[in-house]
């Protein structure tokens, strides 16, 4: 499980090399967003802390998703990644 830690101030990037799978995941912020970037067609579920599913597709490039300040778990395929937006 990865931990990431996003404050809307500034912008990170977090890349995830799944050698198994044969692909890359990129997550980023930006004033309220978050940015995915699949270089592979993936389910994408976005929870927030009470598990409640904002967020699902399948898709593969990029998405930007609206998020308020909070925490989420960011579900990718076979990875979670928790993502606290600050």
């Amino acid at each position: 499980m990865i931990f990431i830690v996003f404050n809307l101030t500034f912008c990170k990037v977090i890349n995830s090399p799944n050698a198994d799978e044969g692909y890359s995941i990129s997550l980023t912020d930006d004033k309220g967003y978050i940015h995915i970037e699949l270089n592979k067609r993936e389910k994408v579920s976005i929870y927030d802390i009470s598990g409640k599913a904002i967020y699902n597709e399948f898709f593969e490039g990029k998405r930007k998703i609206k998020v308020k300040e909070g925490v989420y778990v960011v579900e990718i395929g076979k990875e979670n990644v928790k993502v606290v937006v600050k």
